[in-house]
């Protein structure tokens, strides 16, 4: 599909410069060796050069429980490599059995599958059981006399992920030029969340940001699309839209480029997709790490939960009101990880979360609706297939859930060679 990153350059660019960007995705190695000259002439930095992307073999994995069952869903290309650059990734689901999560590949279904890449994937569950999946897509990006390079994409599945609205490049597509998208369900929406357009140059390996960040919201079938501006035009760069949703309101999180800055500032607003309406911009002061930020929804205590990584390393936890009200915070937690998850596990007046922690193994947080406490840390779990130690995570995706008994938690992390399970004890 691309070189992730040189990739997202949105459908708002000049006919000229698109060509110019899918030449360059074509001709990869070409390219690099141009460049190698360049800087040899002192003309861009060395970061662009030596950065070799991982999630070129996986990005993106979400964990969801419909009526019907559990399942993991990601995106992959395993066992081949990208072709003249592109990336060929496909989507795939993996119901969670303990047979499944020992052999995920043989046990696997395929989801969508078409040329150049569907990822990053991310799934969500409305309340009739529908399954929403999104991903941006380099596969026919052709609209109308113009070639956008990508697109942001999704496909509907019943709760035992049979096709209801089937990937359809022409018709299932949330926004042309589109990228970066992840999903989230209220009881009655399925919502997008997503970046449009690329600049090249700063922020993460010198490879560039995004431009805008958009959000649209669908019915639970699939009809009655609302799109909606949630940070656009010319004063900001603003990209890699996180989002989560309550039964009614859904809570959208996304890093803003700062100038001759090595972290981002990190937005946040509510917004209801019953009304299209999107409540006002928060800035956390809190200067964050690109892409080193999630937001999950605790249902029994009406929160929404942010957790971050700064520039020094270490982690913070927000809680937020349905009105985007910050409730709790703490500071001064272990880094989390990047594109990570956690699992999650409800009881009647507080919320048990387990995530991957930077350092290796896992941090425990109890979070009420006005208090986060720190549980501490296990610094080993194993691996299921092969029982030996899981010490670090990937930059690819994690997605953690507790086993049906409550006594294990696990988390799927996308390798460089195949998606890995690893178990930690669900307490300390």
């Amino acid at each position: 599909m691309k070189q992730k990153k040189d990739h997202e350059a949105g459908g708002h660019t000049d006919l000229a410069e698109r060509r110019r960007l899918k030449v360059r995705r074509r001709l990869r190695q070409t390219v690099c060796l141009l460049l190698a000259l360049l800087l040899t002439a002192g003309t861009l930095p060395a970061s662009v050069l030596a950065y070799s992307d991982p999630r070129e073999q996986a990005h993106g994995i979400s964990y969801i429980q419909t009526p019907s069952g559990r399942y993991l869903i990601w995106s992959d290309q395993y066992g081949r490599k990208s072709a003249n650059g592109s990336w060929t990734h496909d989507i795939y689901a993996l119901p969670v059995t303990k047979a499944g999560l020992r052999n995920p590949e043989a046990n696997k279904q395929t989801l969508v599958s078409a040329h150049e890449a569907q990822e990053p994937a991310s799934a969500s569950v409305a309340g009739d059981g529908s399954v929403f999946l999104t991903f941006e897509d380099g596969n026919a990006t052709t609209y109308r006399g113009h070639d956008y390079t990508l697109a942001q994409r999704y496909a509907i599945f019943s709760s035992s992920l049979r096709p209801e609205a089937p990937y359809d490049p022409q018709k299932t597509t949330v926004k042309w030029g589109g990228h970066s998208g992840h999903s989230a369900s209220t009881k009655k929406h399925h919502i997008v969340f997503y970046s449009e357009g690329w600049v090249d140059g700063g922020a993460d390996h010198g490879l560039g940001t995004g431009d805008d960040v958009w959000v649209s919201s669908f019915s639970a079938n699939g009809r009655g699309k609302r799109t909606t501006k949630v940070s656009v035009g010319k004063k900001h760069r603003d990209w890699w839209p996180m989002i989560a949703a309550s039964e009614s309101k859904a809570f959208l999180v996304w890093q803003r480029y700062v100038p001759r800055a090595r972290d981002a500032q990190l937005c946040c607003a509510v917004y209801d997709p019953s009304t299209g309406r999107k409540g006002r911009t928060r800035i956390l002061k809190r200067r964050t790490a690109y892409y080193c930020y999630q937001v999950q929804y605790a249902a029994p205590i009406k929160r929404f939960v942010l957790t971050l990584t700064d520039r020094k390393g270490k982690g913070a936890c927000y809680l937020f009101d349905s009105k985007g009200n910050v409730t709790a915070r703490k500071t001064g937690l272990s880094g989390f990880v990047r594109e990570a998850s956690p699992a999650v596990i409800n009881g009647s007046a507080s919320v048990r979360l387990c995530y991957p922690r930077a350092k290796g193994g896992a941090a425990y947080l109890r979070v009420t609706g006005n208090s986060v406490r720190y549980l501490g840390v296990r610094t080993r779990g194993r691996y299921i297939d092969t029982g030996k130690a899981a010490k670090t995570w990937s930059i690819r995706g994690t997605a953690g859930f507790y086993d049906r008994t409550a006594r294990t938690v696990c988390f799927a992390t996308l390798g460089k060679t195949r998606l890995r399970v690893a178990v930690f004890p669900a307490a300390l």
